[in-house]
């Protein structure tokens, strides 16, 4: 199984959609805001829960609508919600929510991976 390689959000929409189990993101902006994912991941299943619930509000706001996420979120996870939102419009909610729950995210060397979960790839 071989890798796609994106290097825009455009080619990451794409892959994502088409149903690849691993993508390699060259961009370094665009591996920094999906990057932010792996920040809110780290804090636990509350947080992913809570960005979740709060993605039309993020969404909406830019990201300054889901403060009250600060509590759970802790500062670096509040400094992720924009690259959050960015996301959410670019990719649209429902990848943005599927990039949450269905990838694994990995920094190697100067670029991001991403890998499918396996229960989610069969």
């Amino acid at each position: 199984m071989s890798a796609v390689i994106v290097h825009t959000k455009e080619q990451l929409k794409a892959a994502i959609d088409s149903g690849a189990v691993h993508i390699l993101v060259k961009d370094e902006d665009l591996a920094k805001r999906l990057w932010a994912i792996q920040l809110i991941k780290k804090r636990g299943p509350i947080a992913v829960a809570g960005v979740i619930a709060a993605i039309p509000v993020i969404v909406a706001t830019g990201g300054i609508g889901a403060a009250p996420l600060a509590v759970i979120l802790g500062a670096a996870g509040v400094a992720a919600l924009p690259s959050i939102a960015w996301i959410a419009a670019i990719c649209g909610a429902v990848i943005l929510m599927s990039l949450f729950s269905d990838w694994e995210l990995v920094k190697v060397g100067g670029f991001l991976e991403l890998k499918r979960n396996q229960k989610k790839a069969e």
